[in-house]
């Protein structure tokens, strides 16, 4: 008699797949953390949460959303033989829905600065969602150092001027709510 634990694992992960369906919500513990997502165990299975279906917001390290050994509800997005996805984020309320029945594009808003770029200066809106203020639109002069108009954790007054949450992009305008210059020519 020849006896195999792996064909005996395998048949048992075989049956814990089949009872499984995408939708399914299930309890899982963290078993494992990387740069690229969260590994969650449940049912003698394991699955991965990727960076982007943690949090609705930016996630530069899960780390900072669980610990190893950590028990969470996940969501089933995927099913493949040799790979469970799975989802966090979909267990919240999306807060780009909740973005766009709150604000319009028009209204003005007071935010912190959270990080300044080489491309424009991204606030942090409501849900954890980053907003972006393009250098086009931090000042009617050329803005070559943003550093200049804003700091790094200071609130600032915007304008929205794009909001779209299927794209899930908000542009806003510090520029807006100040009046243009006048220039000499129009002077005369």
């Amino acid at each position: 008699i020849i006896f195999s634990e792996r064909a005996t694992v395998e048949d048992r992960r075989k049956e814990a797949l089949e009872k499984l369906s995408v939708g399914m919500q299930v309890e899982g513990e963290v078993s494992g953390i990387l740069s690229y997502g969260l590994f969650v165990t449940f049912d003698g299975l394991e699955g991965l949460v990727h960076v982007s279906e943690i949090d609705w917001g930016h996630v530069s390290d899960p780390s900072k959303f669980a610990k190893v050994g950590d028990k969470t509800k996940v969501e089933i997005i995927g099913l493949d033989t040799d790979k469970i996805s799975l989802s966090m984020k979909r267990l919240k309320k999306n807060p780009w829905q909740a973005l766009s029945e709150k604000y319009s594009v028009g209204d003005v808003i007071e935010v912190p600065v959270t990080k300044i770029s080489k491309f424009g200066v991204f606030v942090e809106m409501d849900g954890g969602i980053n907003g972006l203020i393009h250098l086009s639109e931090i000042s009617h002069e050329v803005v070559e150092d943003p550093n200049t108009f804003v700091q790094i954790g200071k609130r600032v007054k915007a304008k929205i001027i794009t909001l779209d949450p299927t794209e899930k992009r908000i542009g806003l305008s510090l520029k807006a709510l100040i009046p243009a210059p006048i220039k000499a020519e129009d002077k005369e």
